[in-house]
């Protein structure tokens, strides 16, 4: 959901920084040096969990519940508050496809081609 919500805002948000000043939005910025150094960079920052021992008491996914988020959920079956949320989390994966489709076939980024630049 984060991606889908990413790839509207980047229309409206820019680093301060003389280097993206030039760079286009959306993915062409992929196609850009600057571009391509943060990409790499997203990577790898994601790439390090993959580096950590897994718990193998737990399931997948289960990073615990560090805030108490489960006592607001008032008796409600988890396994179908965790069957919403993945569908969820398709839904936003299909609308992020989507976005990225969409801007690659008009090289427009989503907020142009809705017409609210």
């Amino acid at each position: 959901m984060l991606a889908a919500i990413g790839l509207v805002g980047q229309h409206y948000l820019r680093f301060p920084i003389a280097v993206f000043d030039e760079l286009p939005n959306g993915v062409g910025a992929v196609f850009e040096v600057p571009g391509q150094i943060g990409l790499f960079t997203l990577f790898g920052v994601a790439l390090l969990p993959e580096f950590s021992t897994p718990d193998a008491s737990k399931e997948v996914g289960d990073f615990g519940d560090p805030l108490n988020f489960q006592l607001l959920t008032f008796g409600a079956d988890l396994q179908e508050l965790r069957n919403r949320e993945l569908n969820n989390g398709r839904f936003a994966m299909f609308a992020t496809m989507g976005i990225l489709a969409a801007e690659l076939a008009t090289g427009k980024d989503a907020m142009e081609q809705l017409g609210l630049t």
